[in-house]
């Protein structure tokens, strides 16, 4: 057990998660430059931030995923979630744990950890997706996909307008689709060429095994019912335990992403990174292996701390 609210962050830092401050701008400011979507690229200008505008500051710019808006609503998620865990540290007996107050505390930091977890996979597949064409696919993948997905009219429907193949995977994605089942899940990435299983096994498992210490059933079940209404007796509750418990969703969850995070910068990079290499690394980092490109983003972001440290 950590049992330490800064010493958990420590942990988290090392996988490029850090503390996240909204903050309300109260007076209108001048901007010297900032970078805006236009027709797919990112434009450099002049302007003035909002009175009231919420933003978000990161603590530490400096990371390989700081312009992923997956990774930046993911890592916004868990500050949520952490943001109680101070609150169950001060649980001392079983009958703490079982009063109303820190059953609230401890199911909304599995519900805040799973949330932005499920929401992480969603938006990263459907970013991958759209840049992938189906012509590309393994054909056994995409009838797997197609068939778990139940979209086989869909499918029919655009090879009748293309023709062929030669459409986006992303047409073919529903508005809802769920990443919540291990299965749906593995064939989801797989069909992108991402063999998730194989990312992290021991956490691939402790996410998704269909047990009551499973973290998406655990999530399942406080938010259908409460995983307090497994407890029949108070002796069965080991407080450390839970404590700890609490801690493995956290780190489990913020490895597993880290990890799905640099095959994702490294599968589709969105302009503003692409723009960020151009700045910090050779031109020629498309070449490299993918363990290569890891290494030369590593030193990009050392080459970034130095130059902000002279200014």
């Amino acid at each position: 057990m950590i049992g330490n609210d800064e010493e958990l962050w420590n942990n988290l830092r090392k996988y490029f998660v850090f503390k996240i401050e909204q903050v309300i701008e109260k007076e209108r400011k001048k901007l010297d430059k900032y970078a805006e979507n236009i027709g797919g690229k990112f434009v450099e200008k002049e302007g003035y931030t909002k009175k009231g505008r919420i933003i978000r500051v990161v603590e530490n710019p400096h990371s390989p995923f700081w312009i992923s808006p997956h990774f930046l609503d993911f890592t916004f998620g868990i500050n949520r979630a952490v943001s109680f865990y101070s609150k169950i540290l001060k649980i001392e007996t079983s009958e703490d744990f079982l009063s109303y107050e820190n059953t609230l505390f401890y199911d909304t930091i599995i519900l805040f950890v799973i949330n932005a977890l499920k929401n992480y996979l969603i938006s990263t597949f459907r970013f991958l997706a759209e840049g992938m064409n189906a012509s590309t696919i393994n054909k056994k993948y995409l009838i797997k996909f197609i068939r778990e997905f139940n979209i086989e009219r869909k499918f029919l429907k655009k090879l009748e307008e293309y023709d062929s193949l030669e459409f986006l995977v992303s047409e073919l994605i529903s508005e809802r689709i769920d990443l919540q089942q291990k299965k749906k899940c593995k064939i989801a990435f797989k069909l992108l060429n991402i063999n998730l299983p194989e990312i992290n096994d021991k956490i691939w498992e402790n996410i998704f095994k269909n047990e009551s210490n499973g973290y998406m059933q655990r999530r399942h079940k406080i938010a259908h019912t409460t995983f307090q209404s497994e407890i029949h007796n108070v002796n069965q509750i080991n407080v450390k335990d839970e404590i700890e418990y609490i801690e493995n969703v956290i780190l489990d969850v913020v490895e597993f992403v880290h990890d799905i995070e640099w095959i994702r910068l490294w599968l589709r990079p969105d302009p503003m990174e692409i723009n960020w290499f151009q700045k910090y690394i050779s031109k020629d980092f498309k070449l490299s292996k993918f363990q290569n490109f890891k290494e030369a983003i590593i030193k990009a972001i050392e080459k970034q701390k130095r130059e902000f440290s002279k200014n």
